[in-house]
């Protein structure tokens, strides 16, 4: 299940910065910059952690509005004016307290670590990715934008969770896979190579034996031959 956090500052870069560095982790981000609808989505929704403008909304405030169901983590932010009352949030269960500037590495190495166990980490969302590969790999246009947009990421974010998999990348692990299924299908049907290159997501017979020969070292029609032989 997707973790909800909310994020309660003024500033919104800040609030654009910590939102869009919880995006590896599939965290469904709320915000707000006012006590009024801060408020309104600490009653009205279920949320796993809260960071704090202690400035904002009083910790008093915040503990009178808490849904009843649940009891979210609490990282407090605070200025110097506000550290009295951020230091208040500590006898309600606050888990942290920053005192502005925040160091973002730090708040977020912070408010994982609350979340541990019910986030995603870049090792599963990487699995994740490669699974969407998988299930869709018929598809001829099947790129690394729509990969990238399926979950929310950056084009770039996803090349590097599939790089570091040891998967070489998107057109590499692409490419496995397809591979993968067309020898499958050399091997389990009569079907001709046009038909497989189709199902398996290639534009053309001619790109299915190139790529074939790339990754398995011989051709499809080879391959098919040994095989049957064996």
């Amino acid at each position: 299940m997707t973790c909800a956090i909310l994020i309660v500052d003024r500033d919104p870069h800040w609030t654009e910065k910590v939102s869009n560095a919880f995006v590896p982790y599939l965290v469904r981000v709320h915000t707000a910059s006012m006590a009024k609808s801060a408020l309104s989505i600490v009653r009205n929704s279920s949320l796993d952690l809260v960071v704090l403008d202690a400035g904002i909304v009083s910790i008093e405030m915040y503990t009178m509005n808490l849904h009843r169901r649940t009891r979210p983590k609490l990282i407090v932010t605070s200025s110097v004016r506000d550290f009295g009352m951020a230091v208040d949030s500590l006898r309600v269960g606050a888990s942290d307290i920053f005192l502005r500037p925040v160091s973002l590495r730090d708040l977020i190495r912070r408010a994982t670590r609350e979340l541990d166990g019910r986030i995603a980490s870049p090792h599963y969302l990487a699995r994740r990715l490669d699974g969407f590969l998988m299930a869709h790999l018929g598809h001829s246009d099947l790129d690394l934008t729509r990969l990238s947009s399926a979950f929310g990421i950056s084009a770039s974010y996803a090349s590097l969770l599939l790089r570091e998999g040891s998967w070489g990348g998107f057109r590499a692990r692409l490419a496995h896979h397809r591979v993968a299924q067309a020898k499958s299908l050399l091997v389990g049907t009569d079907e001709p190579l046009y038909l497989i290159a189709e199902e398996c997501g290639f534009s053309s017979p001619s790109r299915l034996s190139e790529t074939f020969l790339r990754v398995v070292g011989i051709g499809p029609k080879r391959f098919r031959q040994q095989r049957a032989i064996a």
